[in-house]
């Protein structure tokens, strides 16, 4: 498989220039276990003539296309879960078109499903932060900040993070080991699909430890509960939770959700 890429868009900037990349793939066993579900769901309100085609379920990746008739800046963004409440989180996408047919695609990848899920169930959202949109649309150079939030981290008890109605953090424990400290957390309602990974911890000095992807485990699906790994810290220090606000920075379009049967 030989994949091209000239041009990454990210919310706050796009980056121009050719990558070339060759992978040698095997995809036998994956034509056996993709099945092809084409829902044809008409989101046109949510944008000029947006629609689902095709949603894709293989052992590797849930994808679902769409396609609309204007050039957007911002990818599709949906929150995805199954029938049990687990969710599926987003891999990445790629965007494809024409100005001159006004025809454009999109392709967005998130985990793939449980073996055992029966349905998906996906719910559009979109960046509706005033600030971000005038930053945008006056094609300003450098990184944009979203408004954030900070609660103090309360190390004998239970911490909250609210997120208003979109969820909570609830940092439910810290333990502090001698060659590593590690948080446990929790996420309630929307937030294991939006941003599962979206909490900074910062000590008294100011320096923040990022809960990344790469440092959390997600160790109850069903419940949503996580436990992040970060170097030894102080138990004696005093930490605080900062996280962006979520509610300023998104729009969650519920009407909008849709449900689709994958078996």
């Amino acid at each position: 498989m030989d994949l091209n890429i000239k041009s990454i868009k990210m919310l706050s900037k796009d980056i121009s220039g050719n990558w070339d990349f060759k992978f040698k793939v095997s995809n036998e066993k994956i034509k056996t276990n993709v099945k092809s579900i084409k829902p044809n769901i008409d989101l046109s309100s949510l944008r000029p003539g947006l629609k689902v085609n095709e949603i894709l379920i293989t052992p590797i990746n849930t994808a679902l296309r769409t396609s609309e008739t204007e050039d957007n800046d911002f990818n599709d963004c949906y929150l995805v879960f199954d029938d049990k409440g687990r969710a599926l989180t987003n891999k990445g996408n790629n965007t494809s078109g024409s100005a001159n047919t006004h025809t454009y695609y999109s392709q967005i990848l998130f985990r793939n499903a449980y073996e055992d899920s029966k349905t998906l169930t996906f719910i559009p959202y979109v960046v509706s932060s005033k600030e971000f949109l005038k930053w945008k649309n006056s094609h300003s150079k450098g990184m944009f900040h979203f408004v954030t939030k900070e609660t103090p981290l309360n190390l004998n008890g239970t911490t909250t993070l609210s997120e208003g109605k979109i969820g909570e953090y609830k940092i439910t424990g810290v333990e502090f080991l001698n060659d590593k400290t590690l948080l446990h957390y929790e996420c309630t309602n929307l937030l294991s699909a939006i941003s599962p990974y979206g909490i900074d911890l910062i000590d008294s000095n100011g320096k923040e430890y990022n809960l990344t992807k790469d440092i959390v485990k997600e160790v109850d699906p069903l419940n949503h509960k996580y436990t992040a790994q970060l170097p030894v810290l102080n138990k004696n220090d005093q930490f605080k939770l900062k996280a962006v606000d979520l509610e300023k920075k998104y729009t969650i379009k519920k009407d909008m959700k849709f449900t689709v049967k994958i078996k």
